[in-house]
């Protein structure tokens, strides 16, 4: 009989013989490790104990028969995890080992290692820490194996135990199914002790409320390694196995499962503690650098808050400047804004009034009103309330007007007060121009006076010429009128001097009130060009070279008819003004933006000098012996009259360029001109 010492000695042998094979099963692992999936459609079958709770079992209720436990669930996660289809085949333990050994299952489910079976068996990574432990009845006064020496002990068999007592004399060994059967020759007295799995046996004892019969004794026997164990060579489903391990491992799977059968994990294998230490002296080590870090950290930091609360000094002191600075500042602007000739009322967002200066006060007569409510005081009577309730809704940025009061003329102007982005307030800003009006109106009738004494001595100066014609006809009438050649004369300049005067006085009419534009959308470049068919006749009489550069797509917003008027009076403007030069040319050219086209109307003709171009739009003026003056100014009407513009710039010997500008859309010619 062999002592328990021995027994512990060749359980040890039997861990070291092992461990040397681990490091050639790891090998064969990662030579293997490329083989991550199964064959598709494959259904592997998995064989474990039918009596061993809680790590596999069958149930039964309702005469159902159900394979449940520990080694079930995490054999059902690794399936699901990887994508395998697997099988239970649920067997006595020693026809699982015999099945796989014959190929008829491709794994079981759940096998302790050790080095015996590593020649026969390859096991996947550990998932659970096995451990053998020796039951006897609780009235039995037996405290470790060796006491057992001449005693019936039941295994399991093909258990790791069987495995591994069957050999020694020390005791009888009697094999038996599964560990319930072994407790049942326990209690019935045939066996003095049972020697199985220490979960399984407590699980055993719960479920038949035998606890308080059976004890445990001395410390657990040989705790080892527990995995999933397939036939020798099998590295593809084996390699599948630790996957699904690894990964059920890591996402929390295994943990829930555990749980479930065993309850939170109290015991832990030694290398668990191992680790822990390791992990505890590390973080120590790291904690005490972390200490040293600090205490730098908080050196520099007080060195650093040192030195900031010198820069905050500086900067307070900065402060307390600037502040006396604007202080000083908002002294000499409102110096300034009370000694000019304008009234400033500023207003918060509530219509309170902020400031008022002295022009203000003393113009409207106002007393104390700071902080009083624009309403109740005499502003209300100098500005219209609807313009400057319009910014209290948000309605207007800036409105500008004028308006009559007491005798007087102010002209005023309302804005808002923005200070980034946010509204301060309103500034009212005002103005008298009482006497600037008068003065204008004034200006505005002695304008319009030498402007009646221009127009009137055109007028007679025009229309004396061809009535002193039509005198000297009349006159000449009763002398001559038997002489054919006087009548012949009579009747054909007469009716000439008629219709000159005619014409002068249909093109006064045109000035003064010409017919209201009806603005349509035409292209630029075919007006031109049909206006240039109408011009052949003088092209070729005078030796004209008119060319154009303006492009199709250029659209103009004008009258039509108006617009073909003015371009016909410029042209003849400028062919006439050319009449003494050797080469005569017209380059007419347009560009356009968003709103505008502004069209260049270029002669080489004499030019004329600054004081000609100031007058050239002017009514009657001409520097032509039989010109009217009223062609440009009638042009000029014209364009403005269609929002546009019209300019000049020329020089004497050069040339005269002459420049146009129309809306090139609606919305342009909404633009004030």
């Amino acid at each position: 009989m062999k002592t328990l010492k021995e027994m512990t000695r060749h359980f040890q042998l039997f861990y070291r013989g092992g461990m040397l094979v681990l490091p050639v099963i790891l090998l064969f692992n990662i030579v293997s490790f490329s083989v991550c999936f199964a064959e598709k459609g494959k259904v592997y079958i998995i064989g474990g104990d039918d009596n061993f709770p809680p790590y596999e079992y069958l149930s039964v209720n309702d005469e159902i028969k159900t394979y449940r436990g520990f080694n079930v669930d995490i054999m059902r996660a690794i399936a699901l995890q990887t994508g395998i289809e697997i099988e239970f085949r649920p067997m006595t333990w020693a026809d699982a080992l015999q099945a796989l050994d014959n190929g008829e299952i491709d794994a079981i489910e759940g096998m302790k290692y050790d080095s015996e079976r590593a020649d026969k068996y390859e096991f996947s990574d550990e998932y659970i820490t096995s451990a053998q432990v020796v039951f006897v009845p609780s009235g039995m006064y037996i405290s470790e194996l060796d006491e057992l020496r001449g005693h019936k002990v039941a295994v399991q068999n093909g258990d790791i135990a069987y495995q591994k007592l069957k050999s020694h004399s020390s005791f009888t060994i009697v094999a038996v199914p599964n560990q319930e059967a072994a407790f049942k020759l326990l209690l019935a007295g045939e066996v003095t002790a049972v020697i199985g799995n220490k979960l399984t046996g407590q699980y055993i004892l719960q479920r038949n409320n035998q606890v308080d019969s059976v004890k445990m004794i001395g410390p657990d026997i040989d705790p080892h390694n527990y995995g999933v164990a397939v036939k020798k060579g099998n590295y593809e489903l084996n390699q599948i196995i630790n996957q699904g391990i690894r990964e059920i491992k890591r996402n929390g799977t295994y943990d829930r499962i555990y749980k479930k059968w065993f309850g939170e994990i109290v015991d832990h294998p030694p290398s668990y503690y191992k680790d822990r230490l390791t992990l505890v002296m590390i973080l120590a080590v790291v904690l005490f650098l972390g200490l040293i870090a600090a205490g730098h950290i908080s050196f520099a930091l007080r060195n650093e808050v040192a030195k900031r609360t010198r820069e905050i000094a500086g900067i307070n002191k900065t402060l307390v400047e600037k502040n006396e600075y604007i202080k000083r500042e908002n002294i000499y602007k409102e110096k300034i804004l009370n000694s000019g000739y304008s009234g400033i009322i500023t207003l918060n967002p509530k219509g309170n009034i902020q400031f008022i200066n002295d022009y203000a006060v003393e113009y409207m007569g106002l007393g104390h009103v700071i902080g009083v409510h624009y309403s109740t005081t005499p502003v209300v009577e100098f500005f219209p309330a609807e313009d400057i309730q319009s910014f209290f809704q948000e309605k207007d940025n800036i409105v500008r007007g004028e308006k009559n009061i007491k005798g007087y003329s102010i002209k005023y102007t309302v804005c808002l007060l923005v200070q980034e982005e946010f509204v301060e307030g309103i500034v009212i800003s005002f103005q008298d121009i009482t006497l600037e009006n008068n003065m204008q109106r004034q200006l505005v009738r002695k304008d319009k006076m030498e402007a009646l004494g221009i127009l009137v001595a055109g007028i007679a100066h025009e229309i004396r010429t061809p009535l002193t014609s039509i005198k000297m006809f009349t006159e000449l009438l009763p002398v001559k009128y038997d002489n054919p050649s006087f009548r012949q004369q009579i009747s054909r300049f007469v009716p000439q001097e008629v219709d000159r005067i005619n014409g002068m006085v249909n093109s006064l009419l045109e000035y003064a009130k010409p017919r209201k534009p009806r603005p349509e959308m035409f292209c630029l470049k075919q007006l031109i060009e049909n206006i240039l068919i109408l011009f052949t006749g003088h092209i070729e009489k005078y030796g004209i070279s008119i060319t154009h550069t303006i492009d199709e797509a250029v659209m103009i917003f004008a009258d039509k008819q108006q617009f073909q008027q003015i371009l016909i009076n410029i042209l003849l403007n400028a062919i006439e003004a050319m009449e003494e030069q050797d080469r005569k040319s017209i380059d007419i050219s347009g560009t356009s933006n968003a709103a505008t086209v502004t069209m260049l109307i270029e002669d080489n003709g004499p030019g004329m000098s600054e004081e000609i171009v100031n007058k050239i739009f002017d009514p009657f003026f001409t520097t032509k012996a039989q010109g009217t003056g009223l062609g440009l100014a009638i042009s000029y009407k014209l364009v403005r009259e269609n929002n546009g513009r019209i300019w000049s710039d020329s020089e004497p010997g050069i040339g005269t360029k002459l420049y146009i500008e129309f809306p090139s859309s609606p919305i342009g010619s909404e633009t004030d001109v």
